[in-house]
């Protein structure tokens, strides 16, 4: 399942990259998935296997099997903000436990460094947009196995 959770956001993500302009090929994150380096593959399965951790954070919100009478699920702004927010520092402490600093990226060989490791406050619209993006993918992912996010109460 965290095999089908990684392909699909990966999916997404190129998606999202390429309506921002980015082209294939251009970082080493925009391949297809059977081309994405090792680690860049790892870091897509550690991040969906924090999808639940992510909903549970969030208090409101819990998974359940889609059935028939499923209504198409929306966050709200405040949730996507909040939740970018931590999908950000998960991913910052995953890249820093494989030894990536900040630095700028350099396209040619085993690069450790990263220009988004920073604080939420200290990263570019670009990248926090990235990471609503994850957030507002969950849905969509998680419907690939057949489930889905349900509201714990109607305040939103």
């Amino acid at each position: 399942m965290i095999e089908r959770f990684a392909r699909a956001s990966h999916e997404r993500y190129l998606a999202a990259e390429r309506r921002r302009g980015t082209a294939m090929g251009s970082r080493p994150a925009m391949v297809l998935w059977e081309e994405l380096p090792d680690d860049l593959q790892d870091s897509n399965r550690a991040q969906v296997a924090q999808f639940g951790e992510i909903l549970q954070a969030a208090q409101t919100l819990m998974l359940m099997p889609a059935g028939e009478a499923d209504t198409d699920f929306a966050f709200t702004a405040d949730e996507i903000d909040e939740l970018a927010q931590q999908e950000h520092q998960r991913w910052r402490r995953e890249r820093e436990a494989r030894g990536y600093t900040l630095g700028p990226t350099q396209q040619n060989g085993p690069d450790r460094r990263h220009p988004a490791i920073v604080d939420w406050s200290a990263l570019s619209e670009t990248d926090r947009e990235r990471d609503r993006d994850v957030i507002r993918s969950l849905p969509a992912i998680l419907a690939h196995v057949g489930l889905r996010i349900v509201r714990l109460d109607d305040s939103a």
